[in-house]
């Protein structure tokens, strides 16, 4: 029992959960556009995030064996993911000729993306410090985008909810049957 508080008491377990989890941010909307995309887009943003997956393991192992490539990897990782985005939200954009949610989504996605890069440019060449938390600030376009759908999702049921309540007495009047007075 000792041993667990003083694991989840420390500084460093935080820290280092923290450090690994920046590396998962991007992991969530490549997930996203998988299950929008379609045929080889689909299958090429599946390698991508199985490389962003290797990254993670790739920390992990790196963490807990003290190899020495944590900087290596939170680099690659930063670049290979970021640029990825950018990818999968080419391909939601040539998408979303036919379907109007995969051109919405890939505003948010390269936003997210060019952040992405900003931030870790500016790590790179030591204008932020990397402990900063400012990989946070990644989720902040997507965030915007959930904001913006639930309002667009409210404004149509709302419409069809008044569309019904016009259609229901219309309907009604129709089912009547013959010789029975409205």
């Amino acid at each position: 029992m000792w041993s667990v508080l003083l694991v989840f008491d420390s500084m460093f377990f935080w820290y280092n959960a923290f450090m690994l989890s920046t590396l998962l941010l991007t992991v969530p909307l490549q997930l996203l556009a998988c299950n929008l995309l379609e045929g080889r887009a689909c299958s090429f943003v599946r390698g991508i995030l199985v490389v962003s997956l290797l990254f993670f393991v790739l920390a992990c192992a790196d963490e807990a064996a003290e190899i020495g490539l944590a900087e290596a990897v939170r680099v690659g990782s930063y670049w290979w993911s970021n640029l990825g985005l950018v990818v999968i939200s080419i391909f939601l954009y040539w998408q979303g000729r036919q379907e109007a949610y995969c051109r919405s989504l890939s505003w948010p996605i390269m936003a997210t993306a060019l952040a992405g890069i900003a931030i870790g440019v500016a790590w790179q060449y030591g204008m932020v410090d990397y402990q900063n938390g400012f990989s946070n600030l990644l989720v902040l376009p997507m965030l915007v985008y959930v904001i913006w759908l639930m309002r667009h999702m409210m404004v149509e049921e709302k419409r069809l909810s008044v569309e019904n309540q016009l259609l229901e007495p219309k309907s009604l009047k129709g089912n009547l049957p013959e010789g029975k007075p409205s």
